[in-house]
């Protein structure tokens, strides 16, 4: 496994949740056993420190037709974007 941001090799398991299904998968007793569990295992690179997880999931086996949470239809999520911007703009300029 190789650093998602500094290509480092030197990542340390900090945590292991098991299997489970993507989020916003709607799961019911009667389906359960239908939808494909992923390893939730984070690690962290001890060169650059970004904390992360080994495995990706494609688009097209996350954003199924019924995916519940579109970002740009929220409110909050928008307004915490511009006040990152703003905030990251007041820091680094």
């Amino acid at each position: 496994m190789h650093c998602r941001s500094c290509r480092g090799t030197k990542l340390e398991l900090i945590l292991n949740l098991g299997h489970h299904v993507p989020a916003n998968f709607y799961l019911q007793k009667t389906n359960n056993k239908q939808f494909k569990k992923y390893p939730l295992k984070t690690y962290v690179c001890l060169t650059c420190w970004l904390v992360q997880i080994e495995d990706f999931i494609d688009g097209s086996e996350l954003f199924l037709k019924d995916y519940a949470y579109l970002s740009g239809l929220s409110k909050t999520w928008h307004d915490h974007c511009i006040k990152f911007v703003s905030d990251c703009k007041k820091n680094l300029i």
